[in-house]
């Protein structure tokens, strides 16, 4: 692992994103939680760098397809309120671990299919 980036608030944005259950996140459900808490949708390179950081920092695990968080990013992610825009609140938890610079292995058309289940080509305006 390298930790020369240090934690980022995207990196809290995402972490923020992910759900709370026992059955995880789609990536399409992340992206539309990103979107709810940040006016804003995570591009791919967002997404597949704060993934890859919170998974080898323990925070999360991939596992069929969905995100979920483990004991330790539960942990972290209770720190936060709850408030739109205030994920910061969690960076103070993650700048104590170091964080690594591998990407989740994300293709621009994975994101792009999560992304169309999120809001569907026929929803957007022309």
């Amino acid at each position: 692992m390298d930790d020369t980036r240090g934690w980022t608030s995207p990196d809290a944005w995402i972490l923020a994103s992910i759900a709370d259950s026992r059955r995880g996140s789609t990536l399409s459900h992340v992206i539309g939680t990103a979107d709810a808490f940040n006016h804003d949708i995570p591009s791919r390179d967002q997404l597949a760098s704060s993934i890859g950081a919170l998974i080898d920092a323990g925070l999360v695990d991939s596992v069929n397809g969905r995100l979920r968080l483990t004991r330790e990013g539960q942990q972290i992610q209770r720190t936060w309120r709850g408030g739109a825009f205030e994920w910061g609140e969690m960076l103070p938890h993650l700048q104590r671990m170091p964080r690594s610079g591998r990407a989740y292995p994300l293709s621009g058309e994975e994101w792009q299919r999560a992304y169309d289940e999120y809001y569907p080509p026929e929803r957007r305006p022309r």
